[in-house]
């Protein structure tokens, strides 16, 4: 938590006066998360063809997405929550087009039962991705990406005696607005 907590601190405290003239602050809205009820949303910096930053996103999974994310949940509610750690590769240096990278995704499911919490899975994601960046205007864009979380680890046996199970590797959509200076 405190690694996440200092990542935080210096994207934050990134000065733009002190930055070069082809770095660029980003920020984004997650367009998916809402579908379901959540909220998502990303900070970033732009270095030529890199972009690099860190995503946060709060959702209630509906039975449909549990059961996706899950191989075993039982009829737990899930509610969640991660931070992800993004570097991409983009093919051309003003960040439009197509780009590769790769995530780093820490999640955390909360489980219930009739709004009482049973426990809390933790998981580690590691996800190549590829997606393609549209221009809206001058400073606006629209991000598609097609994203692979490839379990890591996880804790889901450790939580009942109900048998829980979390799929190892996952295909997620992701559509981002966003915003540069």
């Amino acid at each position: 938590m405190k690694t996440l907590f200092f990542a935080l601190i210096l994207l934050l405290s990134i000065n733009p006066a002190a930055l070069g003239q082809s770095q660029k602050i980003n920020l984004e809205i997650d367009l998916v998360q809402p579908l379901f009820g959540g909220v998502g949303g990303t900070i970033g910096l732009e270095d030529g063809h890199w972009g690099y930053g860190v995503m946060a996103f709060s959702t209630p999974l509906n039975e449909k997405s549990r059961d996706f994310i899950f191989v075993k949940s039982g009829e737990y509610d899930v509610d969640n929550q991660g931070v992800e750690f993004y570097y991409n590769y983009y093919f051309n240096s003003n960040h439009l087009g197509f780009f590769w990278g790769a995530l780093l995704s820490y999640d955390v499911y909360e489980l219930k039962d009739n709004d009482v919490k049973i426990g809390t899975v933790y998981a580690t994601y590691l996800a190549p991705e590829l997606g393609y960046r549209f221009e809206l205007s001058s400073s606006t864009y629209l991000q598609a990406t097609l994203a692979i979380p490839i379990k890591v680890q996880d804790d889901a046996d450790k939580i009942t005696e109900k048998e829980i199970e979390l799929e190892s590797v996952l295909t997620l959509p992701l559509l981002t607005v966003g915003v540069k200076f």
